[in-house]
């Protein structure tokens, strides 16, 4: 796989609590997704990633869109436990793939394609 691209978000992290309702991740132009899942099986989706030119930030400085770039770098880390948290997203291919994340500090790097993400390191990260 061959990359033109990489984009480096610049923005602290970005801490978002899931629930069993199924929520998109939106890094608000950050690297690292802190998350606290909050019941026994939570649900999320990644943003489709977007080709562009340039991303537009809102009043307090934070992308707003598009949410995930072509060769964007995206850290999911799953900071407190409170169950697992299954994120159901596409791969570089274009294939469906669920990422289970069930123990604290499990996380996983992604770097976003223009048919889904990339898998860069893995630690703990339970994919199919």
């Amino acid at each position: 796989m061959a990359f033109t691209s990489l984009f480096m978000p610049t923005g602290q992290a970005t801490a978002i609590s899931t629930s069993a309702t199924t929520q998109e991740l939106d890094p608000a132009g950050a690297l690292i997704i802190n998350l606290t899942s909050t019941t026994a099986a939570d649900v999320a989706t990644l943003p489709a990633p977007v080709k562009f030119s340039a991303k537009v930030k809102d009043s307090n400085d934070k992308f707003i869109e598009p949410k995930v770039c072509v060769g964007q770098l995206v850290k999911i880390v799953l900071a407190t436990d409170g169950g697992s948290l299954d994120i159901t997203t596409t791969d570089a291919d274009g294939d469906a793939m669920t990422l289970t994340l069930a123990e604290a500090n499990d996380e996983i790097l992604l770097v976003a394609t223009a048919s889904g993400y990339a898998i860069l390191n893995n630690s703990g990260v339970a994919i199919s």
